[in-house]
């Protein structure tokens, strides 16, 4: 009677299977299944990701309703959800079925396009016509649109490049001496960088110079975003590598003090704001290290601008 009772008592509302991806990288593919699992946690429980995979694997072996339906019953999960994803050229084509066990056929079958750009609002159209039993057509209405993200906190697209420029000035701790009055010196930071993100981290690349230090470096800096809010904090690390010139005690036969070449690493953090939109900025404070002749240390503190937006990237790179 027990095992009865266990059968027909469905633990879990939805278990998401990532099905089947044509021409779509594996990193994509896992942050839409990922994603679509915390989307529809909004409404049910999910199985877990483990049973999930397990789950998949049999059911791969099943060509009838009947089959699914004995597979759902033994995970306890009311509605299996089977993703699927392709892409052609620039667009990505999104699939998704759903089984549901109590009345042992599909309830939901629906399929939409769009850009890597508009992937997370398509996934959350597919949860909530999902949720709500409807076709994923009558979700995609300006109506419904603005009242669903009205609820909810903007969030990050799923994936973004994008360019722009960090300014600021290094005050120094350490070294950073300059070579005319051999004082340390404040030294003005300009950072070009090109960044790329994905839900909660991202990586990227910066080539700037300390311009009154004649200095120029390249630096990557890895950033975690624990929030995808519109305003957000984030953590930063970058490992870097600095071209400077030496800095010697005196003019004429001192020893080395401050500059050259060297390793460095900065240790931080800062503050990511209207970060839902193409163009976004940056407000970074990080603790720099430079193991060079000094070694030179200091307090970085930079302004920055990022853009994602076509247009503005087209003017000035041609990127496409």
């Amino acid at each position: 009677m027990m095992g009865f009772v266990l059968v027909m008592v469905s633990l879990y509302k939805y278990a998401v299977l990532p099905y089947e991806s044509r021409n779509v990288d594996t990193t994509t593919f896992s942050i839409m299944f990922d994603y679509l699992r915390e989307e529809l946690s909004k409404y049910g429980n999910v199985l877990n990701k483990q049973k999930s995979f397990e789950l998949l694997n049999r059911i791969k072996e099943c060509d009838t309703d009947t089959c699914f339906k004995r597979i759902s019953n033994r995970y306890q999960v009311e509605n299996i959800v089977f993703l699927n994803a392709d892409r052609l050229g620039e667009k990505y084509i999104i699939r998704i079925k759903v089984f549901n066990s109590k009345k042992g056929k599909f309830i939901f079958n629906g399929r939409d396009i769009g850009t890597e750009e508009d992937l997370d609002i398509l996934i959350r159209r597919f949860s909530r016509a999902i949720y709500e039993g409807k076709p994923v057509e009558k979700v995609v209405t300006l109506e419904t649109i603005t009242e669903v993200e009205s609820k909810e906190e903007p969030r990050r697209r799923l994936t973004l490049k994008s360019f722009g420029c960090r300014i600021g000035s290094i005050f120094p701790i350490t070294g950073f001496y300059d070579s005319d009055n051999y004082k340390p010196s404040n030294l003005t930071r300009v950072i070009l960088e090109f960044f790329y993100e994905l839900k909660n981290a991202g990586i990227g690349v910066g080539i700037g110079g300390a311009f009154f230090a004649r200095g120029s470096g390249v630096e990557f800096p890895l950033r975690y975003f624990p929030s995808q809010g519109n305003i957000t904090s984030f953590l930063e690390i970058a490992p870097s590598y600095y071209f400077m010139p030496d800095v010697y005690e005196d003019e004429i036969d001192g020893k080395k003090i401050s500059g050259g070449n060297g390793p460095g690493i900065a240790i931080g953090g800062g503050f990511a704001f209207f970060r839902t939109y193409e163009t976004n900025f940056i407000l970074n404070a990080k603790y720099l290290f430079i193991l060079n002749n000094g070694p030179d240390s200091g307090l970085e503190l930079t302004f920055g601008v990022l853009t994602s937006d076509r247009e503005i990237l087209k003017i000035l790179f041609g990127y496409r």
